[in-house]
């Protein structure tokens, strides 16, 4: 799959996934939300380790950078 999240946005899935799993391990959270917070957890760190995230692929959202473009008014820069 093309990746298509940027640096920062995968440096806070995983911050997101860090303090969701610490949470869920400690059980600081009601006892009913400690499977949710894993499994959003886990999901949180997969797409960022990946850098693709299905939901954005399905939305058209890509937050990497976008390639400069070479061209001035449609003719290419000699």
């Amino acid at each position: 799959m093309k990746k298509n999240m940027g640096t920062t946005d995968r440096i806070i899935r995983i911050a997101a996934a860090l303090v969701l799993g610490y949470l869920a391990y400690y059980k600081i959270t009601n006892a009913n939300l400690v499977l949710v917070l894993t499994i959003v957890s886990i999901i949180l760190f997969i797409t960022a380790a990946f850098g693709t995230c299905p939901l954005y692929t399905i939305l058209g959202i890509q937050t990497t950078p976008r390639k400069q473009d070479n061209t001035v008014a449609g003719h290419p820069k000699h």
